[in-house]
């Protein structure tokens, strides 16, 4: 039958239905507003309970010096935050010789106790270990029980005593730089050293003073007593002289 009808109209004849099959199909599509859902889960849990990848790792239990380790940490913070609510730091200061000193109260005694110590020095128990004057830091040791304090702050954390530096990355390939000039030796001071040398040129000031006045007193203790040792003799020779005219006027 299809040999009867002519090539182009059975050409004609496909495109129609091609369009009316493609128009029905796009006319279903655009009637289902519905937005498109997962299938459940539920379809896939068979599959998980075969457990295809195998078992999950279990997690590594802590072993008995893991756990030592992690309580004598807790203890010895407990030690440091016990010890570091009796005191308060209220000064770092560096003294004329150049050494770090700092301030600071034991509220646990009544009356409270300051002390005002140089790294190095101890009393009643206190030992100051170390100071950082530019930080503002200092390291105090009691009974075997070491803080770190920062003033106005307080407790601070000290970095654990054997931590080991992360090793530092392999030096990179980098193009050859020409060395830039030294800075002036003034510019490089740091408001820190500023503050350190006028301190320093303060007491030196002082001392200087202290001395002139010192000087200045006994040369006026000088003059007045030789001025007074000069008025005694002279006070002898009148009386002196005055005994010999009338020995005189006695003959």
């Amino acid at each position: 039958m299809l040999d009867i009808i002519p090539f182009r109209a059975r050409e004609a004849w496909a495109c129609v239905c091609a369009l009316s099959v493609g128009a029905a199909f796009a006319a279903r599509t655009f009637a289902d507003d519905s937005p498109y859902r997962l299938p459940p889960f539920d379809r896939y849990q068979p599959i998980l309970d075969r457990m295809p990848f195998g078992a999950a790792p279990a997690a590594a239990a802590q072993t008995p010096v893991d756990q030592a380790a992690a309580a004598t940490e807790a203890e010895v913070k407990a030690e440091q935050q016990a010890l570091a609510k009796q005191i308060s730091m209220s000064a770092v200061n560096v003294t004329p010789k150049g050494q770090t000193a700092i301030g600071f109260t034991d509220r646990s005694v009544n009356p409270p106790a300051n002390y005002y110590l140089r790294v190095g020095e101890s009393a009643n128990g206190w030992t100051v270990k170390h100071a950082d004057f530019d930080d503002e830091l200092a390291t105090l040791e009691k009974d075997g029980v070491e803080i770190t304090l920062k003033l106005g702050e307080g407790l601070v954390e000290a970095p654990a005593a054997g931590a080991t530096p992360p090793p530092s990355p392999a030096p990179a390939l980098t193009a050859a730089v020409a060395p830039r000039p030294a800075a002036a030796p003034a510019a490089a001071q740091s408001f820190a050293d500023r503050l350190r040398a006028r301190a320093v040129q303060k007491s030196q000031a002082e001392r200087e003073a202290e001395t002139r006045m010192r000087e200045q007193f006994e040369r006026l203790a000088r003059e007045t007593a030789a001025r007074e040792i000069q008025r005694r003799q002279e006070e002898e020779a009148l009386a002196a002289e005055e005994r010999a005219l009338l020995e005189q006027q006695a003959r």
